[in-house]
């Protein structure tokens, strides 16, 4: 993907990113119309996922902030992602079947996790771990 500031694909695991990518594509980011393309917030981040990246405020009502620039929007959710996979989530657990993670991540939306487990090529049953 384009997007992706190439400067920081290196220092995490292949797994991150392609989560990661997963999840962007799953929230609409790309088209330059899109909310996540136009907040540099390719995760659709919100409440604390911001990482302590400096943001322009939040971008709608639901708070998904509005990231100063798309290398720290990509960084946030690289962290999000990498704590997801790692075990470290108090939010998503290991043991969450990406159908589960998806009605969470995005707020009810069962289309999600269809989404993400398609550009993955896996099942919606398959487990962050």
């Amino acid at each position: 993907m384009s997007n992706w500031p190439n400067s920081l694909l290196s220092q995490w695991h292949p797994h991150v990113l392609q989560l990661a990518k997963a999840i962007a594509h799953a929230e609409g980011f790309g088209p330059p119309e899109n909310l996540p393309t136009r907040a540099n917030n390719p995760g659709d981040l919100t409440g604390l996922d911001a990482a302590g990246f400096p943001t322009n405020g939040t971008a709608n009502d639901e708070g998904v902030w509005n990231f100063v620039n798309l290398a720290d929007g990509w960084e946030a959710l690289y962290i999000k992602v990498n704590r997801m996979l790692t075990g470290r989530s108090a939010v998503y657990p290991l043991t969450m079947m990406l159908e589960q993670v998806g009605l969470k991540y995005s707020g009810g939306n069962p289309d999600w996790a269809a989404n993400v487990a398609a550009f993955l090529g896996v099942s919606t049953s398959t487990t962050l771990a």
